[in-house]
C-alpha cells in the first residue's frame, strides 16, 4: 500500500522566466531514521511550460526533467498566493501542512 499522495494546489502560474507551473502538495511516510510523515510542495511544470524554451533549455543542460521544491522557500506563501490561494486559505495550508510535517509514530 502506497503512503504517496500527490494534490495539485491554486492554478498554474507563471514564473518570470515564462513557464507555466502548478504547485502540489507531496505528502508521504518516511521510516528513517524514525517513521514520519514528510510534507513538501513542489512546482511542477505544465505541458505548455515544459514546451517553453527556458524549461528545454534548462532540462537539456541539466540532463533531466526537473521540478522546483518550495518547502522551504521564503517565498512559499507568496507562491501559494499567485497560484489563486487568499492569503488565507495559504497560511491555513501551510499550518495544516506543519501539523501533519510535525506527526511522528
Amino acid at each position: 500500500m502506497s503512503t504517496f499522495r500527490s494534490e495539485p494546489i491554486g492554478q498554474h502560474y507563471r514564473t518570470t522566466d515564462g513557464i507555466e507551473w502548478q504547485i502540489r502538495m507531496e505528502t508521504s511516510v518516511a521510516i528513517y531514521p524514525y517513521r514520519h510523515n514528510v510534507v513538501e510542495f513542489i512546482a511542477r511544470p505544465t505541458f505548455k511550460g515544459e514546451e517553453h524554451p527556458a524549461y528545454i533549455a534548462r532540462r537539456h543542460e541539466l540532463g533531466d526533467d526537473w521540478s522546483r521544491c518550495l518547502t522551504d522557500s521564503a517565498y512559499l506563501t507568496d507562491h501559494l498566493i499567485q497560484a489563486g490561494l487568499s492569503e488565507e486559505e495559504a497560511i491555513s495550508l501551510l499550518t495544516a501542512a506543519h501539523r501533519t510535517r510535525a506527526v511522528s509514530y
